[in-house]
């Protein structure tokens, strides 16, 4: 008699590494982003909004798949990407022009002018009407590069921030 085994959710940060930075890619990166902060419904993702059938049709029994088999959240998923060109997912973004540009720019990258050696402490403060974040922050070579994301807008056209970086 066979007997199944215990499957345990899935737990932590899963990482995804897409090959080539491109209009495929960038689409797909976006469009998680955009889920993740509300921005949009995952319209075309079976795993998200299909259903599955379990038993006969007059069961009526069909939970969505996500419900269903233990998936890792949307929100765990962390990005990695490997390409030759030396565009960052931005660039890359506008270059491909398979997203719109007010859609890229919720999400902004901010590269400081000063080097470093190791990573400074940031601090971000806000001057608009609208809700700044962090959400990453990089040390490349000399280089910090900063992530911030725009979760909420309320009044303000344009995101107006100052970044204060702190040498430890």
């Amino acid at each position: 008699m066979l007997r199944g085994n215990e499957i345990k959710p899935a737990e932590g940060k899963l990482g995804v590494l897409l090959v080539g930075l491109g209009a495929v890619s960038t689409t797909f990166v976006a469009g998680v982003q955009a889920i993740k902060k509300g921005i949009d419904e995952p319209f075309g993702s079976v795993s998200q909004m299909a259903t599955i059938r379990l038993g006969k049709r007059t069961e009526n029994r069909t939970p969505l798949i996500k419900d269903f088999v233990l998936l890792s959240d949307l929100g765990s998923l962390e990005f990695m990407v490997w390409d030759i060109f030396e565009y960052d997912a931005y660039e890359a973004a506008l270059k491909a022009g398979v997203l719109e540009k007010e859609l890229l720019d919720k999400i902004i990258t901010h590269v400081l002018d000063r080097e470093y050696q190791e990573l400074p402490h940031i601090i971000l403060t806000n001057q608009c009407d609208a809700f700044l974040y962090i959400s990453d922050v990089m040390l490349v070579g000399n280089q910090v590069t900063v992530k911030i994301r725009i979760s909420k807008v309320y009044t303000a056209t344009d995101p107006i921030y100052k970044l204060l970086a702190l040498a430890k």
